[in-house]
């Protein structure tokens, strides 16, 4: 049975590949793609996931809007690595399929309401922490796999 998993990811060229592995792997059941700005801003790494699985005919794969920045410090860019779009190169672009759009629903939400149907005695607790933004740390105790890097994404 294959693992089920969450790529929670900023793509530039490190990313696309993560993607790609990560799509053509038997091993791994992709339930979602959730970007943050990064690399790049946010606007840069949502439209690379969807040039990605485009590229690799793989639009079936749900692409999910984070967190443009940080909560607490500004985003710093990695733009000097992974040019101004985070996927610069040479040769003809990558154009997303006309029908493959970012989901509506909001990264956060989407990774919230996969992990409740996984966890579902978490339901209340999440619940307590969405409403209570001022016990953000609270998501370190309730859940320990989150790491500290991505409560800071949460707004």
């Amino acid at each position: 049975m294959p693992k089920q998993i969450i790529l929670d990811c900023d793509p530039g060229h490190d990313d696309a590949v993560a993607i790609m592995l990560a799509a053509a792997s038997k091993e791994i059941e992709l339930l979602g793609i959730t970007c943050v700005g990064g690399n790049v801003g946010l606007d840069n790494t949502v439209n690379n996931a969807l040039k990605v699985c485009t590229l690799i005919e793989r639009t079936d794969l749900k692409v999910f809007s984070g967190a443009k920045k940080p909560i607490h410090y500004d985003l710093f860019t990695a733009e000097y690595v992974h040019g101004k779009t985070g996927l610069d190169k040479k040769g003809d672009p990558i154009e997303v399929s006309s029908n493959y759009k970012v989901q509506d629903q909001d990264a956060i939400d989407f990774i919230i309401e996969i992990l409740t149907k996984i966890f579902p005695i978490l339901k209340n607790l999440l619940d307590l922490w969405v409403d209570a933004p001022q016990y953000l740390s609270l998501g370190t105790l309730i859940l320990p796999m989150l790491s500290n890097s991505f409560l800071n994404f949460i707004d």
